[in-house]
């Protein structure tokens, strides 16, 4: 038998508790992705980033039922906050919305190297791509007892500006950060990041 093609629309919010990887593989079969900062409810109807759910819905099924009766490519839409952007104090989270067409780039994984590695650099860390093993070491001083992330907001959010993150100052300031080379250009990134390190004690 020949398998059946069912054409899906997945939609996600950000401030919304869910399954994290239900996206990518989603997407990998084949299903469309609208992703907003909405809240546990129904776009048209969310407390944070409403929008006309109706309309973006009566379009997709529009396209899907197209004059040559085929589907159109998988693709997603996603809103993109500005990166300073504070939500709880925003009826509407400030940013734009962009298309990712079903031909994206693939992941992309770069190696974070310290500028001048033992010549006495000043820290900075260097992109190199693609990303390559390093035995580079970056010396870092943890404060005893710091403790990073208190302001992050709940685990499992279900749209209440009480449940997500809020002025998150002290946990930056108490957080072991780096600093790149300066960007050439704008980049946005949609993902899930991941770091791996390798993490050695002096006492």
């Amino acid at each position: 038998d020949a398998p059946v093609a069912v054409p899906t629309l997945l939609v996600q919010g950000t401030h919304c508790g869910s399954y994290a990887n239900c996206i990518p593989r989603m997407r990998a079969r084949g299903a469309h992705v609208l992703y907003g900062t909405f809240g546990h409810a129904y776009p048209h109807l969310s407390p944070l980033g409403a929008f006309d759910f109706v309309g973006e819905l009566t379009a997709w099924v529009r396209a899907v039922a197209g004059p040559a009766g085929e589907l159109p490519p998988p693709q997603a839409r996603f809103f993109v906050t500005r990166h300073d952007g504070h939500v709880p104090k925003a009826a509407e989270p400030e940013g734009s919305w962009r298309d990712e067409a079903a031909d994206a780039p693939t992941p992309l994984a770069f190696t974070l190297a310290p500028a001048d590695a033992g010549k006495g650099g000043d820290g900075t860390l260097v992109i190199h791509s693609p990303a390559a093993p390093t035995n580079a070491a970056l010396a870092v001083k943890v404060p005893v007892g710091a403790t990073s992330g208190d302001a992050a907001g709940r685990w499992f959010t279900y749209g209440d500006a009480r449940e997500l993150p809020g002025n998150q100052a002290a946990d930056d300031a108490a957080a072991l950060r780096f600093t790149t080379e300066p960007l050439t250009e704008t980049v946005t990134m949609v993902c899930r990041p991941r770091l791996e390190v390798g993490v050695a004690a002096a006492n």
